[in-house]
């Protein structure tokens, strides 16, 4: 058991589809023909990799980022944010995806989120009728040729199984773990094993029991640019992985820190389990930092990349958020 305490790239975007909406949107209704008629389309939600240039044509490490969608889940937004009857959005139900994201540079293999789509440890609402579960994060993996052998990080945001129900693998009736060569970071104030259910135990327990568990507080640099930032709100110990390049913007990938675009348009609203003042305290330091940089911003449950965009007015610096490449 380890404790650590510490105190841009351009990439070319592959396109896939983005969130949908229920009632009155197109676009879940297409998100779900997608789905049946080409099950493995998410396999090809990569960004490849490039020779990265700096506005002064500098050449820069190359990076490739890979989306990692495991399943699709529905919320209803007037449930989920307790919005009142009249709002533009009440009713709406959404389809979101549920993202890891996989980072290859130079000597690591890194892993953000172990997610897993699993329909018996989701409430029915969650789940959308019909849905057809793709294949698992490991099975994505092993078709892209991401060898689960040799991750060498793997950066858990948050405690909230879907982010890491993937941490083990069930071999000869044993359980073992996914990425048996992997540093596994997890912030100290989510580990609360005295809560634990069953599956908690047999994912980040095993890991834990492993050894490859580091328990981070506050912010760390994992080198190569890499570095764990703390953004509470979602959960006491929720972080974001930070990954800045010699020149040029960086990315960040924020795990829970928004799960739909209502967010973007007004700051008022958090997911109901959320807390209210630690969000709002984490979504402006993950502005003023991606705004100040250029960074693009991934999230678990919205398709991006995300940037934001800065303006000046009257009152000063207006930042909001922007979705796709500049």
């Amino acid at each position: 058991m380890e404790r650590l305490c510490q105190d841009g790239a351009w990439v070319t975007i592959a396109s896939f589809a983005g969130e949908g909406y229920l009632p009155g949107n197109c676009f879940a209704v297409l998100d779900d023909l997608l789905d049946w008629f080409c099950p493995n389309r998410f396999l090809t939600d990569r960004i490849e990799p490039t020779a990265l240039k700096g506005d002064k044509g500098t050449k820069m490490e190359s990076i490739e980022i890979t989306p990692l969608n495991v399943g699709k889940v529905q919320f209803d937004l007037s449930e989920i944010y307790h919005l009142p009857a009249d709002h533009e959005l009440a009713g709406v139900v959404a389809h979101l995806p549920v993202f890891s994201y996989h980072i290859s540079l130079p000597g690591r293999s890194v892993l953000v989120d172990a997610a897993d789509f699993d329909p018996k440890a989701m409430h029915k609402s969650f789940l959308v009728p019909g849905y057809v579960q793709p294949p698992t994060l490991l099975q994505q993996m092993d078709s892209l040729g991401i060898a689960a052998e040799e991750v060498t990080d793997v950066v858990i945001t948050h405690a909230h199984y879907d982010h890491f129900g993937a941490l083990t693998k069930e071999v000869d009736g044993c359980l073992q773990p996914t990425f048996p060569s992997a540093r596994h970071y997890l912030n100290v104030a989510d580990w609360q094993p005295e809560r634990f259910e069953e599956r908690d135990q047999r994912t980040l327990g095993v890991v834990e029991q492993s050894s490859l568990l580091t328990f981070v507080e506050g912010s760390v640099d994992l080198q190569d640019g890499l570095s764990i930032l703390p953004l509470p709100g979602e959960t006491p110990g929720h972080q974001i992985l930070h990954l800045s390049q010699s020149e040029g913007p960086g990315c960040y990938f924020a795990g829970d820190l928004y799960h739909h675009q209502l967010e973007f348009v007004d700051t008022r609203w958090n997911v109901i389990w959320a807390d209210t003042t630690m969000m709002k305290a984490s979504k402006e330091t993950l502005m003023r930092r991606a705004g100040a940089d250029g960074g693009f911003v991934y999230f678990t449950h919205m398709t991006g990349p995300y940037f934001v965009e800065l303006a000046e007015s009257a009152a000063g610096t207006v930042r909001s958020w922007q979705g796709g490449t500049r």
